[in-house]
């Protein structure tokens, strides 16, 4: 146009030649690095953190399209390996995404992954997304082949529950314009005392739709449990992460407008500790079969809380285990809640925010119930405690793998 300079151009075309050196050198962000990255795309094991990628036409990238477990590492062994993979398969089975390569392959790709990145500490997480496809197109019909991607990352150091729940007050506090929480967490719960938890209302359906109280609807595939949960992740999952920040509360639990049944946030599974007319107590723990149910870890954590009940094991003597879906008002009103997460085990929640947009309070003394905790020394010791004599959850990782010569072609 006549009177206007032309405009200068300011993005520029990457050449191949330079394309890998940006994508080494781009910065990122906070949090667990990945040490070690496979992807049925590259067809290998990469060890740059950079290389954690997933291709903008993968539909787990347009529509959310995948299910995924985490399986902790521990002591160079994965914790229930075998377990999430068959939820996993489930989950893959349910939400329409082939795996790529055979289950024993995936098994060994997902130790050899553990193996490349020389941790002996972390966790592992095995993605199937219903592989590539056009951005535009919503059909799974279309899905013949999907994609596998498996991550190790070394532990969260210097994030403990005290640190999520001062994170997520300063959240609060910027939303509210009130002064910011200082960073040692010091404005929270104490390091080590535990979570907070919000109820969002939404809703939540096996490898389907969540649904946010506005009536936005975002895609999601939740498929199994949590202490590794099989699901997708999805924006409204973020929004719902969102709404507890705001409100000082470090996760979110979905309840279902229509019916009050409470549904846990992917990777995590909510569990309550409710007292009996008679003065015992009862663990509810979600139920473990079906899309959406718990993960291999809250059914390991059943196991040994009712092994640990009949043998009258004090605090946890006597107590009962139920396996069903509970509703909100449930939560508001249990001696205990606590959350079960492969990060970090059984972590107890000490506040909640009992409806959208309401200010936490605290959960009985705002301090980690006891048996919440006994819980907890529970779970960590039969992590820690690989028994080859047989019975036991783990599966040795073969570091042997890095001295030979491996991958696909």
């Amino acid at each position: 146009m006549r009177g206007h300079a032309a405009p200068v151009r300011s993005t520029p075309l990457i050449h191949d030649d330079v394309l890998l050196s940006r994508l080494l050198s781009a910065p990122r962000g906070p949090g667990p690095q990945p040490r070690a990255v496979f992807s049925s795309e590259l067809r290998g094991i990469a060890t740059h953190p950079a290389l954690a990628l997933v291709p903008l036409d993968d539909r787990a990238a347009t529509r959310g399209h995948g299910v995924s477990v985490v399986v902790r590492l521990s002591d160079g062994h994965l914790w229930l390996l075998d377990e999430q993979l068959a939820l996993l398969q489930r989950a893959c089975d349910d939400a329409g995404c082939p795996a790529p390569l055979p289950w024993a392959d995936v098994r060994r790709v997902a130790l050899d992954t553990a193996a490349a990145s020389r941790l002996l500490e972390g966790t592992v997480r095995v993605w199937v997304t219903g592989g590539r496809g056009s951005a535009g197109e919503l059909s799974t019909r279309g899905v013949i082949r999907g994609s596998l991607y498996v991550v190790a990352e070394s532990p969260a150091e210097g994030l403990g529950w005290g640190a999520a729940a001062a994170r997520a007050a300063r959240a609060a506090s910027s939303a509210t314009g009130s002064a910011p929480a200082p960073d040692d967490g010091a404005s929270g719960p104490p390091e080590g005392d535990g979570w907070g938890l919000a109820l969002v209302e939404g809703r939540a359906a096996p490898a389907g739709p969540l649904t946010l109280d506005d009536g936005s609807a975002e895609a999601i595939g939740r498929a199994g449990g949590g202490g590794g949960r099989g699901g997708g992740g999805g924006i409204g999952w973020c929004r719902a992460q969102t709404a507890a920040e705001c409100v000082g509360c470090a996760a979110p639990a979905l309840v279902c407008p229509d019916t009050g049944i409470v549904s846990s946030p992917p990777d995590v599974d909510v569990a309550l500790v409710v007292i009996n007319e008679n003065g015992t107590s009862t663990l509810v723990l979600p139920p473990s079969a079906g899309p959406g149910g718990a993960g291999a870890g809250a059914d390991r954590l059943a196991s040994l809380a009712a092994d640990a009940g009949a043998a009258d094991v004090a605090p946890l003597a006597g107590l009962a285990i139920e396996r069903r879906t509970f509703r909100s008002e449930e939560v508001a009103g249990a001696a205990e809640i606590l959350v079960l997460c492969p990060r970090r085990g059984v972590v107890p929640v000490v506040r909640l925010s009992p409806a959208n947009g309401a200010q936490a309070i605290d959960v009985g003394d705002g301090r980690a119930g006891v048996v919440t905790l006994a819980l907890r020394v529970m779970l960590e010791a039969d992590v820690a405690s690989a028994n080859p004599m047989g019975g036991s959850p783990h599966v040795e990782v073969d570091y042997t793998f890095l001295s030979a010569t491996a991958g696909f072609a």
